[in-house]
């Protein structure tokens, strides 16, 4: 049997048809995303707020708000008083990005607690980040100092308890807080000066 050479033109007619495929195939992900956008923004949104609730749970009203690319939400309970606010941070972890909700007071004293919102840590031990038992550890803790990770029990009130089996996504989080609230700080700081802290 005698192979036959692929002739110049055959070569020319496979390059186009692989070019249209290629470009029907990005125009139709193209309108999908375009279409889908919206949607995807919105429950995105939606689920922040929903984050934000869970942390002040007393909250009648949240106003988001951008500022040098840090988004955060203002707080408000009963009667308008204001609670404090709700700062997304995010950070690396051992197996990917890590995404937060960090709530604190006005004054940035204390934690009101933080959510995981975006995780994709190893399951059964650094997913345990998501665990109420072991985000209850940030709530009432002291913010006025960085917040440091230990394998068991501190008497040290800036202090949070390591998972087991799972130090970097413990140290990750932590991380991940005190950037946020020093950025928040700072860029309130900016805005007031008699309000940043």
């Amino acid at each position: 049997m005698v192979r036959r050479e692929a002739r110049p033109v055959d070569k020319i007619k496979g390059i186009v048809v692989l070019a249209v495929i290629s470009l029907f195939s990005a125009a139709a992900l193209a309108v999908v995303y375009d279409k889908t956008l919206s949607t995807i923004e919105e429950n995105q949104r939606k689920f922040e707020r929903d984050a934000v609730k869970k942390i002040f749970d007393s909250a009648q009203r949240i106003e988001e708000k951008v500022a040098d690319e840090l988004k955060y939400f203002e707080v408000y309970g009963e009667d308008e008083d204001f609670s404090g606010y709700a700062i997304l941070g995010n950070g690396g972890g051992y197996q990917g990005n890590i995404g937060l909700v960090i709530g604190a007071t006005a004054g940035f004293r204390k934690c009101v607690g933080i959510y995981v919102v975006d995780s994709n840590e190893t399951p059964g031990l650094g997913a345990k980040i998501k665990s109420e038992k072991w985000r209850a550890q940030f709530k009432g803790i002291n913010l006025t100092q960085e917040l440091k990770v230990v394998k068991g029990e501190s008497t040290d009130p800036s202090s949070i308890d390591a998972i087991t089996g799972a130090t970097i996504s413990s140290k990750a989080v932590v991380s991940i807080v005190n950037n946020t609230i020093k950025q928040m700080r700072e860029l309130l700081h900016e805005l007031n000066p008699e309000e940043g802290g």
